[in-house]
């Protein structure tokens, strides 16, 4: 009875300060990716990710008990793998409001793979927020090239992106469950810093780090740190407080932090076309992901950047 006054008299700290640093992570990768190689960056903040997060929790220890998790931790680092790439290939060729919108459809997408399946029974309004949602994506990629900083390739990476993401939620759920969200994340992490390395080396090797501004390592700094790590403990945190679903409704502040970061300080803008897609995408989200169609386990790791 207090936990669920507390709810609806108070906003949650933790899950509001991870979503606005979320946020943050579109545009701190574009001004690190201004000088910094994309996978020299996507490999350095991997590393930098993993080492933090595995430190939190204390390591990677396989549980003694229980089902073998070497299947699921594949699988799931495949997911955050293939995102790493495409989150941040896609981003270093359109903007990062636009990145953001896109991203934030990964609910969609998992609803409408868990509905098609037949894993999950979706309710009239779930569907309805998977067409919406869906119309309010396509008019945000269909905008790429009209604005300035924005491709149609780079909005294609971005959702790519967000169909790595879906994959990862869905797949890590099992992960969690056996050795913790936290430690999930950072393993995930690690193994996707380890794929990484051999592209990622030889081009760091010919990176003249000398010359890389103090805003380009603030960007990549902040990305791994605030915006990856400590962003996950605290959505972690908030999730085991107050529960999944009092946290997750603060995801949709994320896009929103992302788009006026950037609108402050890489003075992007969103078409009008771009602007009502982004409207349409959220309220999709919003109808699609309500009730929740994923289980509980699966949600706590499905939001890290």
């Amino acid at each position: 009875m207090g936990v669920e006054s507390r709810r609806r008299s108070w906003i949650l700290g933790e899950p509001l300060a991870a979503a606005i640093l979320w946020g943050g992570v579109f545009t701190a990768a574009k001004l690190g990716m201004q000088e910094i190689p994309v996978a020299s960056f996507t490999l350095i903040r991997a590393l930098l990710a993993a080492g933090l997060l595995l430190a939190v929790s204390g390591g990677f220890r396989a549980p003694r008990l229980g089902r073998p998790i070497w299947k699921p931790l594949v699988l799931a680092a495949l997911g955050q793998t293939s995102f790493q790439v495409l989150f941040l290939q896609g981003l270093h060729a359109t903007t990062a409001s636009v990145s953001a919108i896109l991203l934030a459809s990964a609910p969609l997408l998992t609803a409408a793979w868990l509905g098609a399946t037949g894993r999950e029974r979706l309710v009239r309004a779930q569907w309805l927020g998977l067409i919406l949602g869906l119309a309010g994506v396509a008019l945000v990629v269909s905008a790429g090239g009209l604005s300035v900083g924005t491709s149609l390739i780079g909005n294609l990476l971005a959702l790519g992106a967000a169909v790595a993401w879906a994959w990862y939620g869905l797949t890590i759920g099992s992960l969690t469950a056996s050795i913790g969200p936290v430690r999930a994340s950072g393993a995930t992490v690690g193994i996707a810093a380890m794929v990484l390395a051999p592209f990622g080396l030889g081009e760091a090797a010919s990176v003249n780090w000398a010359d890389i501004s103090l805003t380009a390592w603030a960007g990549l700094l902040y990305g791994a740190t605030f915006g990856l790590a400590l962003a996950t403990v605290l959505w972690v945190r908030s999730v085991q407080r107050w529960g999944t679903q009092a946290t997750m409704n603060y995801g949709y502040v994320e896009p929103v932090a992302a788009v006026l970061i950037a609108a402050i300080a890489l003075h992007e803008v969103l078409l009008p076309i771009q602007a009502v897609g982004a409207v349409l995408a959220l309220i999709g989200v919003y109808l699609a992901s309500t009730p929740p169609t994923v289980t509980p386990e699966e949600l706590p790791a499905a939001e890290m950047r």
